[in-house]
């Protein structure tokens, strides 16, 4: 039996502590869960560990930077993770439409009354101007009432409706807004995870590169400027993490042909 090298040992010791801080703690059970994948393929991914641990463990914290990495991605980035990212920019972009024609109906409807109640022999009851809005919305608030109704009120009294937008240009407004929401990832990381059309293991690859990327600085805690993991480890850590089968194995050449590609994209 092959005595385990010590980048390999050190590697495992560190995801063995963090299994055992998330255990004690009862936190982080999805990259608990990462950790001991990793450590179950501990042959498949000694050659990583190898690699990264000479160059990362000069500072005693960079390589625990880049296990780090390691099991974020295998918990929070998903292929279903990343699938149902894709389902949710899909919906938002459909609310945005929804939302900008339900205003613009509205926003409609406010105007007809107003006309209506300013022409027509009848009125009605109801909210007539933003001050009244907002009032009756924030009245469960207690902070509201304590610290905005206050000022609210004086506002409301020193100037007349001439002065305040009406109901129905307020919901013009967010008819406009939604139209023109373009919707954007909040983060690198998903922006790479999510920038292909149709779902692939290259997703989970461009993600884990960005990652590693995204902790990537010269300055301490962080994994240096001058690393750059091979092509080789990051297929190996793809095939460990998403348990691929045989058939459907990354290799060194696609993660290089992807790492091309965001480099034409950057």
């Amino acid at each position: 039996m092959t005595k385990p090298s010590p980048a390999r040992l050190a590697c495992e010791n560190y995801l063995r502590e963090e299994i055992q801080r998330n255990t004690e703690a009862q936190i982080a059970f999805s990259e608990t869960a990462v950790a001991q994948r990793l450590l179950a393929a501990s042959a498949a991914m000694a050659p990583v560990y190898d690699e990264i641990y000479p160059p990362l463990s000069k500072d005693g914290v960079a390589y625990k930077i880049f296990l780090n990495c390691l099991t974020w991605m295998g918990a929070y980035m998903t292929p279903e993770h990343i699938a149902q990212e894709r389902a949710d920019r899909a919906e938002l972009i459909a609310v945005n439409r929804d939302i900008e024609e339900a205003a613009e109906t509205l926003a409609t409807l406010l105007e007809r009354r107003t006309e209506l109640q300013n022409h027509s022999g009848f009125g009605t009851e109801t909210l007539y101007d933003i001050t009244g809005v907002i009032d009756r919305a924030g009245d469960p608030n207690g902070r509201y009432g304590m610290y905005l109704k206050p000022k609210l009120d004086a506002l409301a009294h020193q100037y007349d409706l001439k002065y305040w937008p009406s109901l129905a240009e307020c919901i013009w407004a967010i008819s406009d807004d939604a139209r023109r929401a373009e919707v954007t990832p909040n983060d690198p990381v998903t922006a790479a995870a999510t920038q292909s059309q149709r779902p692939s293991k290259a997703d989970f690859i461009r993600g884990l590169l960005n990652q590693i990327e995204e902790n990537t600085a010269d300055y301490f805690g962080r994994i240096p400027m001058t690393f750059s993991v091979s092509n080789d480890a990051v297929a190996t850590i793809v095939n460990v993490m998403l348990q691929l089968p045989a058939t459907e194995l990354a290799d060194a050449n696609s993660v290089k042909v992807i790492r091309h590609r965001m480099k034409q994209r950057s």
